[in-house]
């Protein structure tokens, strides 16, 4: 996981970059990203998954894995 805090125009930005493990399971994947991250939005940041806005970005090798994770992040 990488996180980084910078400033722009007067704007705090909150950077998080998680990464699955190649060759696991897509829902093991998303899930563990999502349990990775939701402690440190919460107790670093104060944000919450469900009450802050996000944007996401979602890579996968194949258009149907990038579909799932996006349904699934929704």
């Amino acid at each position: 996981m990488l996180k980084r805090i910078y400033n722009w125009q007067g704007h705090r930005s909150d950077y998080i970059w998680l990464e699955g493990e190649p060759f696991h399971r897509l829902r093991s994947n998303l899930m563990g990203a999502f349990s990775t991250a939701r402690p440190e939005l919460c107790f670093s940041l104060g944000l919450a998954l469900d009450k802050n806005s996000l944007r996401t970005r979602v890579y996968g090798r194949t258009g149907t894995r990038r579909n799932i994770v996006s349904r699934a992040r929704r």
